[in-house]
C-alpha cells in the first residue's frame, strides 16, 4: 500500500512536469485501466463472455455528453448520470444472458453491440447519427468547466488517476469479499457454486452491472478527453480489441 500511494502522489505531483501529448496519452492508459477492470470482472473472474462491451463505453461517453451539453449538468453528476446508464443497461442485458451460455451468449451480447451501433447511427436528433457529437466540453477544446474551475489537460489527469485509483482500491476489495468469491465460484462450476447456496443468475446479473458500470464510467471520461463522439468508435471491433 505504501509503494502504490507514494506512485499515486509522484504523478498527481509530476504530471505537470510533461508535455501536454504525454499527459494525454496518460489519460488515455488510465481510460483503458477502467475498460480492462471491466472486461476483467466479467470475464476474468465471473467466467461470462460479452462481446458487445463497446455498447456499455458508448452508453456512457454519450450519456455523459448529452448530460453535460443538453442539460447544464457539472462533470462529476454526468460522469455520474451515463455510469448509472451503462449500469442500468447492464442490469437489463443480464437476464436475458442469465439463460444462455457459451456460444449463445456470445452471439446475443454480439447482438446488443449491433443493435446498439445502429440506434448512434439512426437517431441523429439525439446521437448526431453517422455526422457524430461534437463540441463535447474537454480539456482539449478549453471548454470543460467545473463550478466555475476550468479543468486543463493537467487537472483532468489528476482527477481520472484519483478515479480510477478509487475503483481499484474498491474491486480489490470487492473480489476479496464473499461476492466476489462468488464470482470465482461461478466461473469455476456453476453446478457446484449453485450447490453451495450461491445464488447463480443473481451472481451473474451483479457481476454484469458492475463491468457495465465501469465499462460506461471508461466511456464517460473518454467523452471529455476527445471531445468528440461518433457512431464508428463504438462498433463490433472496438468491442473486440
Amino acid at each position: 500500500p505504501f509503494v502504490m500511494v507514494s506512485a499515486l502522489v509522484a504523478l498527481l505531483a509530476g504530471v505537470g512536469l510533461v508535455s501536454s501529448s504525454t499527459v494525454q496519452i496518460w489519460t488515455f492508459l488510465l481510460v483503458n485501466v477502467l475498460l480492462a477492470q471491466s472486461i476483467n470482472v466479467l470475464t476474468g473472474v465471473a467466467g461470462q463472455i460479452s462481446l458487445g462491451h463497446a455498447a456499455f463505453v458508448g452508453m456512457g461517453a454519450y450519456g455523459s455528453a448529452l448530460l453535460m451539453q443538453r442539460m447544464g449538468l457539472a462533470l462529476p453528476f454526468s460522469v455520474l448520470g451515463g455510469t448509472l446508464l451503462g449500469a442500468a443497461a447492464g442490469w437489463l442485458l443480464s437476464f436475458a444472458a442469465g439463460r444462455v451460455r457459451e456460444f449463445y451468449l456470445a452471439m446475443m451480447t454480439l447482438g446488443f453491440g449491433m443493435i446498439f451501433f445502429e440506434v448512434l447511427r439512426e437517431w441523429t436528433s439525439l446521437t448526431g447519427g453517422m455526422v457524430g457529437l461534437s463540441g463535447v466540453p474537454s480539456p482539449g477544446l478549453k471548454s470543460l468547466v467545473v463550478f466555475g474551475w476550468k479543468v486543463d489537460a493537467v487537472d483532468y489527469f489528476r482527477i481520472v488517476l484519483v478515479v480510477t485509483a478509487g475503483v481499484m482500491w474498491l474491486l480489490n476489495n470487492l473480489l476479496s469479499s464473499p461476492y466476489g468469491r462468488a464470482y470465482f465460484a461461478i466461473h469455476a462450476s456453476e453446478v457446484a457454486a449453485g450447490s453451495l447456496g450461491i445464488p447463480r443468475a443473481g451472481t451473474k446479473r451483479e457481476a454484469y452491472v458492475v463491468s457495465a458500470a465501469l465499462a460506461a464510467l471508461a466511456g464517460a471520461f473518454y467523452a471529455h478527453l476527445v471531445g468528440y463522439l461518433g457512431p464508428d468508435g463504438f462498433t463490433l471491433n472496438r468491442s473486440v480489441e
